[in-house]
């Protein structure tokens, strides 16, 4: 997902064609809850810049970048590898729905 420009809108992004799509920040796209004492971040100290949004209620969790404008279908597959620590972080507590 991209949290993008000043506002902090949040596009969820497909990993396979790059299409956008504007979601809930309060939202978990996997279950649809939008109980804000479920719904956390994950980040690797010091980059506030890439987090893992997680969800208690059903343990999905998605990688957030923060970015000014839409991040282009190339830039989006290296942040997607360049983020691969938020996998493993997501991961190693008992999250499993990323993309």
């Amino acid at each position: 997902a991209e949290q993008r420009g000043l506002q902090q809108l949040r596009f969820l992004r497909c990993g396979l064609c790059a299409s956008a799509w504007q979601a809930d920040r309060l939202l978990c796209p996997f279950c649809g809850t939008r109980d804000h004492r479920q719904l956390a971040y994950l980040h690797a100290e010091g980059d506030e810049q890439r987090r893992a949004a997680t969800c208690d209620a059903c343990h999905g969790y998605i990688k957030v970048l923060a970015t000014l404008a839409p991040l282009t279908p190339a830039a989006l597959l290296v942040e997607d590898l360049a983020t691969l620590h938020l996998d493993m972080i997501a991961l190693e507590r008992g999250y499993g729905g990323a993309g």
